[in-house]
Order: C-alpha cells, then structure tokens, then sequence
C-alpha cells in the first residue's frame, strides 16, 4: 500500500489491529516494510510501535542494511524515541555499516540526528563508510548527511571538505529545503569555504521564493555565523526578492534587514518603480523604519511616480504612512499622479490609501478627497468584498466622504426628504417659496444632500437630522465582524495622529462635533 500511496486511516487501522496478533510471526523483511509503510503515512500508533520494537529489537541482528536503514528511519519520522532499541540498532549497523550503500548511510544518520541519538563510535564509523562512498550520494543524501552531523555537533574536517567537493557540482539539483539545511549545516560546523559559498549563493539565487521562513531564518543565521555579506553579491531583483521574501512571511530580523538596507541603498538607482515598490512595501510589513533609506527611496521615486502601476500607487503611500514618514512635496507628486488613475484603483487600493490619508494631514488636499471619494461611491455598487467594504467605508468616513453601502441608499434618501420637507413647511409658515426644480452641484448622492442643506438650518437642527442617517448606519456596523463593531473612531484617530484642531476635508462642524465622539 505505500508503494501505491494510497492512504486509508480506517484500513490502517483494521490492519494495525489484525498485525498486532501476528507480528511474532513477520519475518525481519516484513518487520521492517511494516513500520516503513506506516511512517511513509505518517501513522502513528503507540501500541503498534512498542509491541513492534519488542518483537523487532532481539532479531536486529538478522536484518540487512536496507532493513536496518529503513527500520531506524521509520521510527525517526514517527517521533518515537526508545534508548535502548536505538543503543540494540547502533550494535547491529556497526557489524555491517560497510555494506550500507548511500540511501542506507544518509538514511541512517538522519535518523539519529532526528532522535537526538548522539554517538561517537557509530558516527566515526559512519564517516569512515560515507567518504569511500560520497560518489554516489545524490542531492537528498548529500544535504540530509551534512545536516545530521550538524545536528549532532560532529565536527570532521576531512569528511566536509569531501563533502563540498561532492556537493558543490550538484547545488542545481538541491532544492529549497536542502540548500537552507547544507548552508546552515556548513556555519554551524564551523565551516568556510568560499567557493563552495559562492557556488551556493548562485544555485539559491533562483529559488529565493522558494524557501520557507525556517529556511530563510536559517541562512540568515548561517552567513551572519560565517561573516559573510551575502547581499552584497546579489543584484537589484535579488535584493528585492529576498526582502520581500521575508516581509511576506513575516520574517523579523532586525540585524539583517539593517545589512540589506546598507546593500540596498547604494542600488536604489537600478531599481525598477516595480522594485522600489516592493521594497519599500516590505519594510513597512517588517515595521522597519530607516530615515536614511527612506529619503533616498523618496528621491529616487519622485521624478518618476508616472511610471508606477497604480497597484504600486496605492501600495507606496499606505508604505510610507505606515512608516509614519511625511515629504509634503512627494505627497503633492503622489496625488498628482495618482488623481487622473483613480478611475482605476481597486477595493483594496481605496483602503491603503485611505489608510494613509487618515494618516497624513499632507494627503487631504480637498480636491483629491472629493475625486477619491466619488469614484469610491461608484466602486460600492459593484464590489464584492463585503468585509473589505465595510472597513473601507468606515476609512472614507473618518475622512468626511460620506459613503453608504447600496442597502443603506433608500434609507438615507428617506432622511434627506425628511429634512427638505421639514425645510418645506419651515419655508411656508414663514412665507418663504422654494424652488422645487433647486440642483445644487454638490447634491451628489444623499449624504451629500444632507451636508449641502447645512448652510439654511439651525445647527440643532441639522445635528439631530445627521444623527438620524448616522444611527442608520450604526444599525449596518453592528453587523460586522466584532474587530470592526468594536471599533472607535476616538481611537482610530488618535492611532491615526489626527489633527482635530483642524477638521478633515469635507466634514461639517457639526458632524465632527458629534461623529469623533461616537463609538461604532
């Protein structure tokens, strides 16, 4: 069944049950296929496993070299420790560990680094075996080899200067997870060879995006050990590749991304408005502020913001704000780029840059807020994120753009015919006429209404009419998610470093007056 990888928990365990009667009777082939097959499914079965050592460690001296490997493997992969199985196994492979070939070795030694079975005699021998057959060894023998005896803190010139000349000519075929371990095997080993570095650093180069956080963690540490400056061999792409490799898997070093900023920053003038885009992104997710790198970024980046995607607009402004780094003439150069592609942003731009004009005064110029405001209301009614919609309204509306989600149109338009019928029967008690054909240019949707109607009611009045639409959408907030419900805007504003001193574009007095003490 391994051999066809058809794995069926309820079968194995019917046959775990049944095997357990008989297994007094499997010969050492079988003894070691079964537990091999098992650990192949990554099925662990504590009963299965002692009453199998019980059975398997008095015969140990009758298995042969495959049987052995892959019997200590097994048990390796299942997480199961027993000393004195493991101290049985090591007599036994000693007898015949010339016979191993490089699956059995690799195999072997892997296995009792992974147990934390350390043991002197066995891993001179083992060495001694290995060197007459490194030849052989492929990619997987080779970096499971050198990581064991890392693991294991056996140190053995000879054996690792064989080892790099085997391995060296075939770092092409190591994959991600090799290359990390063979590396971090080599610096934990205490081992430098420059060659065997720079051949290494070429065959990774390609696979940046391949490695793990782990793997990443690993190397990090592994040239730090070596003190070797890998970024300095890498290209602009490199560069941004592995940067951003670890702010996507929210890797944190601080020691290293210091060392990446000092190689990056010499190489801002090769970067494409793609990779200045990703770098600065990626710092900002590694909540890494440097002043220095910033300000160069900015100079580089000013002059040609018309070549930024508008995906790379909005992901550099919500960059820098969330870096808390203001350049009132980059912020005027981004808007200026930005308000003619506004037609073009997304749900997710809207929010990123709404998240950074909540934060940057420089940001709210009210020409850019009334653009970015109505192409946001004409987006609502198409998008289909709901949870990234509400979070985006909450934004424009701290931002005094006045957007409602399509189920809350008809009940604004109710509020604002309310307040133009009360202006009504206010105008006939006083005599006054109203002209029923009024367009004002700012009447654009129903919260517009509302605000354009200030200027011929009484503050009170007013207050209790927005009031009215703002508990409407109360009524549609407590519906989120509890992160959003919870939310305030008393404490996103002072999150945001809000100026309430001086109100936001497009916010009447008496909205402010009511809306920042109100808790959604």
């Amino acid at each position: 069944m391994a051999q066809l990888k058809h794995h069926d928990q309820a079968f194995e365990n019917a046959w775990i049950k049944a095997a357990l009667l008989i297994l007094n009777q499997f010969n050492t082939h079988e003894l070691a296929n079964s537990i091999g097959s098992l650990a192949s499914f990554n099925h662990h079965d504590q009963a299965f496993e002692d009453a199998w050592i019980q059975v398997a460690q008095p015969r140990l001296a009758q298995f042969n070299p495959q049987d052995l490997s892959s019997s200590i493997w097994a048990l390796a992969t299942l997480g199961h420790h027993d000393q004195p199985f493991e101290d049985a196994w090591i007599q036994a492979a000693l007898h015949i560990l010339d016979h191993f070939n490089a699956r059995n070795l690799s195999s072997s030694i892997w296995a009792l680094a992974r147990l934390n079975h350390h043991n002197q005699e066995f891993e001179d021998a083992w060495i001694q075996a290995a060197l007459h057959t490194l030849a052989q060894f492929n990619a997987q023998n080779l970096a499971s080899s050198i990581w064991a005896l890392a693991t294991l803190g056996h140190h053995d010139q000879e054996f690792e200067d064989a080892w790099i000349q085997a391995a060296r000519p075939m770092l092409a075929q190591f994959n991600a997870q090799n290359l990390a371990n063979s590396i971090w095997a080599l610096a934990t080993l205490g081992h430098h060879n420059q060659e065997f570095i720079d051949a290494w650093i070429d065959a990774a180069r390609p696979r940046l995006g391949e490695f793990s956080a782990q793997d990443l963690a690993n190397i990090i540490w592994a040239f730090n050990h070596l003190n070797h400056n890998v970024l300095g061999q890498l290209d602009a792409q490199d560069l941004v590749n592995i940067i951003l490799a670890l702010a996507t898997l929210n890797h944190h070093d601080q020691e290293f991304e210091d060392t990446w900023i000092d190689a990056a920053r010499p190489m801002l003038g090769q970067f494409t408005p793609q990779n200045l885009a990703a770098s600065i992104g990626a710092l900002a997710r590694l909540n890494h502020h440097d002043q220095a790198f910033e300000d160069a970024w900015i100079r580089l980046a000013q002059p040609i913001l018309d070549q930024f995607s508008v995906e790379n607009l909005a992901d550099i402004i919500w960059a820098l704000n969330a870096l808390n780094h203001h350049d009132q003439a980059f912020d005027n150069a981004w808007m200026e780029a930005a308000q003619p592609m506004l037609d073009q942003f997304n749900l997710l731009n809207f929010y990123h840059t709404g998240a950074a004009m909540i934060r940057n005064n420089n940001l709210r110029e009210e020409e850019f807020v009334r653009a970015w405001g109505e192409v946001l209301q004409s987006l609502i009614d198409v998008e289909q994120d709901p949870d990234l919609l509400q979070m985006v309204i909450r934004i424009a509306n701290l931002l005094g753009v006045h957007i409602l989600p399509p189920k809350l149109q008809a009940e604004a338009e109710d509020v604002t015919m309310d307040l133009l019928n009360d202006k009504d029967d206010e105008d006939d008690e006083d005599g006054v006429t109203v002209d029923s054909n009024h367009n004002d240019k700012d009447d654009e949707g129903p919260v517009a209404n509302i605000n354009a109607t200030q200027d011929i009611f009484t503050p009170k009045k007013i207050l209790v009419k927005e009031s009215q639409a703002l508990c409407s959408m109360q009524s549609y907030f407590n519906s989120c998610n509890e992160s959003i419900a919870n939310f305030s805007y008393d404490r996103a504003l002072n999150e945001s470093h809000c100026d309430l001193q001086q109100p936001l574009s497009g916010l009447s007095e008496n909205w402010i007056n009511y809306n920042f003490h109100y808790s959604m």
